[in-house]
């Protein structure tokens, strides 16, 4: 009788432990300090994080106590994320099933975010999350020790409920600020879960980049972590974070990508005294990202290409206005320069014309005497030679027959001239053009005789 009164009262101390596990433990409560995956796979805490415009994305997570763990406390996770409508527009799927002390806890959350582009590099995304949670106690052995077997009612109590979430994500170049309630339900109001994060990534030189991490996670007054890391990176293929959390545990992370599979791992060591919630840990995370959908380019995008495209319009005509007052004086110059040409064409057509009228000298129709009177059809002669005598000007003409050279003879009865001609124009320009040939075939005195 001792022994059963003993026993009953151990299982009225078990099921009041119970009990108070169950009903005091939020239905959401994330009691692993994950460090990787809230980093590399941050739509897991915070919806508006989810990575649009950069295809479909997957990843598996696992996590445990690998330092004195006497319950087996596990954590499992799967996710998936994609901008599967629209470019700013992006869902995401994240179960996870988590064992810690006398509880198990199953979740399952579908997240929604939408991106405002404000510029090119410069966004501000928006996300929601709602899922379902169910909280129950595990089947473990320290339940024998409180006087349990497996077919104990008790072992199959639960709590169920629905809960949602809030996130916002600020991105600036280098800069990325998330804020988020990673869950919120109607069951546990006192204490609402708080996430935050903050970082920043300076280029050490082309391909390595150095960026400090700040991130507070906030689950109830006695349940909170503020992590400090540094990420050192190659690329995007290879990275490594050391850091520290608030709990005395120093964090240790490293991960890398090849052909689209990512693989990292943290690891927690406890450098303080003993802590029964946090003892070390292990995070392991694979992700796979298929290759970018080919999705519809919205109105708001292609604004946004619009005013890229603006701005860099702009830029350009600045620089074209800037090069072109750098030159002004230069094109002044050059406009001095061809004033300067162009009086000059004028000075030496002025002095061309000039010569050629010392070159054509004009005579009277009626004062010409000539046999061949059709001769006198033509207004313009070319004459390259002139004398005073009929006997001199037969003799020049006799003299360039010898040399093959046609000679005609016209009088000026006025003055008593001969004029020995070898051709005859309708127009100046043509007769002052075979002046020149003649002076270039000997006759250098050649000129044009102008018959009016």
């Amino acid at each position: 009788m001792k022994t059963k009164g003993k026993n009953t009262k151990i299982q009225i101390i078990g099921i009041t432990i119970a009990l108070v596990a169950i009903f005091t433990q939020s239905i959401d409560a994330q009691q692993y300090p994950l460090s990787y995956m809230y980093d590399r796979y941050k739509y897991t805490v915070n919806p508006a994080a989810l990575r649009i415009g950069e295809g479909v994305g997957l990843h598996a997570s696992y996590c445990n106590d690998w330092y004195n763990n006497a319950y087996d406390n596990r954590f499992y996770g799967f996710g998936a994320e994609g901008g599967f409508f629209k470019q700013n527009m992006g869902i995401g799927l994240v179960l996870t099933q988590e064992n810690s002390g006398l509880l198990a806890q199953t979740n399952i959350k579908v997240s929604y975010a939408y991106r405002v582009q404000l510029k090119e590099e410069h966004w501000l995304s928006f996300g929601i999350s709602a899922g379902y949670s169910h909280l129950g106690l595990r089947k473990v052995d320290m339940y024998k020790g409180l006087g349990f077997d497996e077919t104990d009612p008790l072992i199959g109590m639960s709590q169920n409920g629905f809960f949602g979430a809030f996130g916002l994500q600020y991105k600036w170049k280098a800069l990325e600020i998330d804020a988020a309630i990673p869950t919120y339900n109607t069951i546990n109001k006192k204490h609402v879960p708080v996430f935050g994060s903050i970082s920043y990534t300076f280029k050490i030189k082309e391909d390595w980049g150095l960026k400090p991490i700040l991130m507070y996670n906030f689950l109830n007054p006695d349940m909170h972590h503020i992590d400090g890391r540094l990420q050192a990176s190659y690329k995007d293929y290879a990275w490594l974070q050391v850091g520290f959390r608030n709990t005395k545990e120093l964090v240790v992370a490293a991960g890398g990508e090849v052909k689209n599979v990512q693989i990292g791992a943290a690891f927690g060591f406890n450098v303080g005294s003993y802590n029964q919630l946090n003892q070390g840990n292990l995070e392991v995370v694979v992700g796979y990202r298929f290759a970018n959908a080919v999705v519809k380019t919205t109105r708001s995008e292609k604004d946004a290409t619009t005013r890229s495209h603006i701005s860099k319009i702009t830029d350009d005509v600045s620089t074209l206005k800037k090069a072109n007052d750098k030159h002004s004086k230069e094109l002044e110059k050059i406009n001095t320069s061809i004033a300067e040409l162009n009086e000059q064409i004028r000075t030496e057509l002025k002095n061309s014309l000039t010569e050629i009228k010392e070159e054509v000298q004009s005579i009277r129709k009626e004062d010409i005497v000539v046999d061949e009177t059709k001769v006198l059809d033509k207004q313009y002669f070319v004459i390259v030679f002139v004398t005073t005598t009929q006997e001199d000007a037969d003799r020049i003409v006799n003299r360039m027959a010898q040399q093959k050279v046609k000679g005609q003879i016209i009088r000026d009865a006025r003055k008593s001239n001969y004029y020995i001609y070898t051709e005859t124009y309708d127009n100046l320009q043509a007769a002052v053009k075979q002046a020149d040939k003649e002076k270039s075939r000997g006759f250098s005195g050649a000129w044009v005789l102008v018959v009016r």
